[in-house]
C-alpha cells in the first residue's frame, strides 16, 4: 500500500479504512500540512490510471480547498490577497479545468494560499471530477 494516508483511503479495499472522513484525518493539520496534502492528492490524480481512484482524489481536493484549508485560513494570518487570475477564470468558463487548475496553483505556489484561490480550485477540481 502507498505510504500516504488519504491515498491509502482512496486505494484501500477495507471499507474500514475506505470509509473515513477527512475530518478523522486531518483534523488536527495545520496549514501548511494541508498544502502539502493537497499537492501529493493533485500529484496523485495525475499519474493514476483507475478512473474512480482518480475520481476520489478530485473530490477530496475539491473537500479540502473548499472546507479545510479555508477554515485553516481564518484563523491564521492571510498569505496573499486572495486575488484569482482572469486566464484561470476563462478556462473555468471555457470548461478547461486541468489549464485552470495548472493555472490557480500556480498563482498559489506564488503568492501563498487565500480563500479566492482556494474557492477557485475547489469549483475546479469539483467539476473536473
Amino acid at each position: 500500500m502507498v505510504e500516504h494516508p488519504l491515498i491509502n483511503i482512496i486505494l484501500s479495499q477495507e471499507p474500514e479504512v475506505r470509509n473515513q472522513s477527512l475530518d478523522q484525518v486531518l483534523g488536527s493539520c495545520e496549514l501548511d500540512t494541508l498544502l502539502e496534502v493537497a499537492d501529493v492528492l493533485d500529484g496523485f490524480r495525475r499519474k493514476e490510471q483507475n478512473l474512480y481512484a482518480r475520481v476520489r482524489a478530485l473530490l477530496f481536493l475539491y473537500a479540502l480547498h473548499r472546507f479545510e484549508i479555508p477554515r485553516r485560513l481564518a484563523v491564521g494570518p492571510r498569505t496573499s490577497e486572495g486575488m484569482i487570475p482572469f486566464p484561470g477564470y476563462e478556462h473555468l468558463l471555457g470548461r478547461r479545468f486541468e489549464e485552470a487548475i495548472d493555472t490557480f496553483l500556480k498563482v498559489q505556489s506564488e503568492g501563498g494560499a487565500s480563500d479566492g484561490v482556494s474557492s477557485a480550485l475547489a469549483s475546479a477540481y469539483q467539476r473536473l471530477a
